[in-house]
């Protein structure tokens, strides 16, 4: 009977081990701008907190310090697993058996649920899971991701770290930002690391001898002018366009495409540069085959994109003429070609101009040049479009108006996808101007995307959104003073939210494994207010704040309708909606 006895205890004390460890990998990932309103969460909170009581696993500090955090050492998702609106609903059904339901109510009748491990939504808003990351179980083999919004600064801190110490790994950071439906992989440079960048140039135009800022003298031809551009000290900047941080190799069309391999990687195999750049001429120097790559060459090119480093491509590369091989890789590009190139019979409509504006707003736009906000307006060379259509990111374009066709973007100067870009620079034959290098040195820097460290500041992570509109609660005329007495509500900043997750890839074997999904919200806070008080019903007030009180008195202007105009800007000088009530 005692050996009975004695059996029973060590299978109860494994069982309670077992479930120890299973239920204890429960990881609960909330972050701080849940849609559903806050008693809702607060109910699932505690439905959490209940059940990990009950099977004895957290103490309740424990426990809270988990909830609205994130721990992503996650397994990937298996065949059981589907997604929600790109958020991984990570299914293990054996293993989660064990879980209860845990459901959480909204207000308009939706159900936010965990059902054996599985995330599932109920309800008409498409948008509710935007804050829910992943149920799962621990794999302490991944690296582990945490977020940290540097809002002084304006961009994300990401810091990984990879358990895994048999072999170097190299990291490709991937991003989703708030209303987009994919990730792409985006610049994993810090601000004060060096890109090394190789140009292929076609032997065109006359040459040049310039000395760059480390004191190197060097003659290439005009198609070559990058090197310079970079590298040569200039009115605004002593070390060039590239500011110390890019460093420019020069090869030959001709002669890159007949061995590719001995100008990209090293004799280990490894890859020498972050960056390809090539198309810095009209037609890539000629608008016939002999301006295109080789197979060779587009095969290395290829692989050079798929390991994660950047290409960018200049005006007349991929476009509706003779370049057949450099056009293979458009898809890499989202690009498609139309008047016959390719993709689309009829002609796209598409740009031209000596001028472009700034259609987005981020890294690319302000770092390591702030070439300005969106609706800048940027001088260039001539340049035009070739018939290709941008389905990527477009971040300028030529004027302000776009020209759609077949869900693609006719008119653009510059669009980006992931580790790719493809840009307008290049038809003015060697011709650059100030604006121009430096997009030309943000884009370099952009496209580098891979890296051996395990941190990044993200400064493409910044806030742009515009905060809520203020409330007006009175617009008084004051008879005494011949003033409008204006009293309003303080603005929320919402800030701006990103969705990350990072990929490593093992050096020696090859193994790919990632970090589980990661959101947070960078806001910049309120600044103040722009206010103005005049007789037009549609005014809209400048970006420039008046007043940082939640109150104001203004002088009256004549007229016998007097309407007041509010707008809330925040530190980034993002404004909201304008606000209008008529004085009484």
């Amino acid at each position: 009977m005692k050996r009975n006895k004695g059996i029973s205890l060590i299978v109860l004390v494994i069982t309670i081990i077992v479930i120890i460890i299973l239920a204890g990998a429960i990881i609960i990932s909330l972050s701080s701008n849940n849609p559903i309103e806050q008693a809702s969460e607060a109910t699932f909170k505690e439905s959490v907190q209940s059940y990990s009581a009950q099977l004895d696993l957290y103490n309740a500090s424990l426990l809270a310090s988990t909830l609205g955090t994130y721990n992503p050492e996650l397994l990937q998702a298996d065949a059981t697993s589907a997604t929600y609106n790109g958020v991984a609903i990570v299914g293990k059904p054996n293993i989660y058996s064990i879980i209860p339901t845990i459901e959480a109510l909204g207000a308009d009748g939706s159900k936010f649920s965990i059902k054996k491990g599985k995330l599932s939504y109920n309800g008409t808003d498409t948008n509710k899971l935007d804050w829910v990351e992943e149920v799962a179980i621990e794999n302490t083999s991944r690296p582990l991701l945490t977020l940290t919004p540097n809002t002084p600064d304006d961009y994300i801190n990401l810091q990984w770290n990879m358990n895994d110490t048999t072999q170097p790994y190299s990291y490709k950071v991937f991003q989703k930002k708030e209303g987009t439906t994919e990730f792409q992989t985006i610049s994993a440079v810090n601000s004060k690391d060096k890109i090394k960048v190789l140009n292929v140039y076609p032997i065109v135009g006359t040459t040049y001898t310039t000395t760059n800022w480390k004191s190197e003298t060097f003659t290439l031809p005009q198609s070559a002018q990058t090197k310079m551009w970079m590298e040569t000290p200039n009115v605004d900047d002593p070390k060039g366009y590239g500011k110390g941080l890019i460093d420019v190799d020069a090869v030959e069309l001709s002669v890159f495409n007949a061995n590719p391999t001995t100008y990209m990687k090293n004799v280990d195999g490894t890859w020498k540069y972050d960056v390809v750049y090539e198309g810095a001429w009209d037609c890539n120097g000629q608008c016939t085959t002999s301006g295109d790559n080789s197979a060779l060459a587009k095969t290395m090119l290829q692989e050079f994109i798929q390991s994660g480093r950047g290409v960018l491509m200049g005006h007349d590369t991929l476009y509706i003429g003779p370049h057949s091989e450099m056009n293979s890789l458009r898809s890499f590009f989202n690009i498609k070609l139309a008047s016959g190139g390719g993709d689309f019979i009829e002609a796209a409509p598409g740009g031209s101009g000596i001028q472009i504006v700034t259609y987005k707003k981020g890294l690319l736009t302000n770092y390591p040049w702030n070439i300005g906000d969106i609706g800048t307006t940027l001088t260039i060379p001539s340049t035009h479009t070739s018939g290709q259509v941008a389905y990527g990111d477009v971040w300028m374009r030529f004027g302000s108006i776009g020209s759609p066709f077949n869900g693609g973007e006719g008119n653009f100067y510059l669009t980006t996808w992931n580790n790719t870009a493809m840009i307008q620079l290049g038809h003015s034959n060697g011709a650059a101007t100030p604006d121009e290098q430096k997009i030309l040195a943000n884009t370099l820097f952009y496209l580098a995307q891979l890296t051996n460290l395990t941190y990044l500041d993200d400064h493409s992570g910044q806030d742009v959104k515009a905060p809520a509109e203020p409330v007006i609660t009175s617009a008084i005329i004051n008879g005494a003073t011949g003033k409008v007495d204006i009293a309003y509500s303080a603005s929320q900043d919402l800030g701006s939210m990103y969705i990350y997750y990072v990929e490593a890839k093992g050096q020696n074997n090859g193994n790919v494994t990632q970090t589980g999904i990661k959101t947070t919200t960078i806001t910049s806070g309120i600044a103040g207010y722009s206010i103005v008080v005049d007789t037009v019903i549609n005014t809209i007030p400048s970006n420039v704040i008046n007043t940082t009180t939640l109150s104001a008195s203004i002088t009256k202007p004549v007229g016998a309708n007097i309407y007041v105009h509010i707008r809330a800007i925040d530190n980034k000088g993002n404004a909201s909606n304008t606000v209008t009530l008529k004085a009484i």
